[in-house]
């Protein structure tokens, strides 16, 4: 029996519009902050207290990894927030995927699909994979970024469902 296993991290860009409202965040965090500082005591426990939160909590989704794992049939698709938190987003099984195509391909154009999830890096220079496959009885689109090595092994693994157009 072959044995697949692979693993791929693929950090996703930011946006113009990502960048701004960290920014923007920022600022306001800063600024809220020093004026904390100048009207009372207690306010400035809470906005201390909001800042905490902001960047424990709010931050670290600004900077974002995702790990592909696949293990024989199956595809695990974890996050990474800031390089230190990992959530496991869905794991699935590749048996059950209906294709496995570029997200531009034409073969994408006939499905009735009702659901888009991006897992993808969003960088502009290199086009994403799409999954079509039925998630909790709908029809879904999983867009992830695979690497040569991950294209190749998914090709020899699902010949019959797998197309590189």
């Amino acid at each position: 029996m072959d044995t697949t296993f692979y693993e791929l991290l693929v950090p996703r860009f930011q946006r113009t519009t990502d960048r701004i409202l960290l920014i923007a965040s920022i600022t306001i965090a800063i600024i809220a902050t020093l004026l904390a500082f100048l009207i009372s005591p207690i306010f400035t426990a809470v906005v201390l207290v909001l800042d905490f939160l902001f960047f424990h909590f709010i931050f670290p989704k600004f900077y974002v990894e995702y790990e592909y794992a696949l293990l024989h049939q199956e595809l695990d698709i974890d996050i990474i927030y800031k390089k230190a938190k990992r959530k496991s987003l869905l794991t699935l099984n590749l048996s059950d995927a209906r294709i496995i195509a570029p997200a531009n391909s034409h073969r994408l154009t006939g499905s009735n699909i009702s659901k888009t999830l991006d897992y993808s890096s969003r960088d502009s220079q290199n086009q994403p994979y799409a999954i079509i496959i039925s998630l909790n009885q709908s029809l879904t689109r999983i867009l992830f970024q695979p690497n040569e090595k991950m294209v190749s092994l998914l090709q020899r693994a699902f010949p019959h469902i797998f197309f590189m157009d």
